[in-house]
């Protein structure tokens, strides 16, 4: 799951909670694969993101800030995803996240805004690093469509990774979106995920399944740094 892999599980009670589906489509050369993953989501104050999976596969995830776990637990294995993080630490708090705020997530990884456009009820921000990484060619954009979408877009060397947020409703006082989607699109490779969110509630409890969770002894542990 890619679409909010940017995520230490300190907290005892999730900020919100809801059931998920989550459908995926690959497309490589002449290959097309869907995939439909279902299951219950809880995202957590600290900034982790926990994936109860229950189809097709019985799957635990944990995305956290620099670690994505990923627990079979009928099989009794765990893949440890380390990633490097080279962005503020405020980029990685899925509350804010969730909550739109792409504007101070951008400028705490260094970025300004560099000219806006408006097109009738879209409004665009167009951002430039204010001093450019010599090996890197990117350029990102943000916008708000009228009420219901916000946009996140980058593109490098052909590549481009476009962020989708819809259908907004009001869950705890705030509004959330209960449809992400992401898109990434190259040359020979695209994947589209569509993640939308049912029940959500706020302030829930985590299930005793999952609350103060250890791996048992016996797992079987393979390391992976990406």
């Amino acid at each position: 799951m890619s679409l909010l892999l940017y995520l230490v599980l300190l907290s005892a009670d999730p900020c919100l909670a809801a059931d998920f589906t989550l459908a995926t489509v690959t497309k490589e050369r002449n290959t097309t694969e869907k995939e439909v993953v279902r299951g219950d989501l809880y995202v957590m104050e600290a900034g982790t993101v926990i994936f109860a999976v229950s189809s097709p596969v019985n799957q635990i995830m944990w995305l956290k800030k620099d670690t994505t776990d990923i627990y079979y637990p009928l099989e009794g294995k765990l893949f440890r995803i380390l990633t490097r993080d080279s962005l503020p630490d405020k980029n990685t708090n899925v509350s804010r996240f969730i909550g739109i705020d792409f504007e101070n997530q951008l400028h705490k990884a260094g970025l300004k805004v560099k000219k806006t456009e408006s097109r009738g009820d879209t409004i665009l921000l167009y951002w430039t690093f204010k001093q450019a990484p010599t090996n890197l060619d990117i350029e990102i954009e943000t916008g708000r469509i009228g009420e219901d979408l916000v946009l996140y877009r980058s593109s490098a060397k052909g590549n481009k990774l476009e962020f989708q947020f819809r259908d907004f409703r009001i869950a705890g006082g705030k509004r959330v979106p209960h449809h992400l989607r992401s898109m990434f699109i190259s040359r020979k490779f695209s994947r589209i995920e569509d993640l939308r969110l049912g029940k959500i509630q706020t302030d829930a409890s985590l299930p005793q399944s999952l609350d103060g969770f250890e791996f048992p002894e016996d797992t079987e542990i393979k390391i992976v740094e990406w």
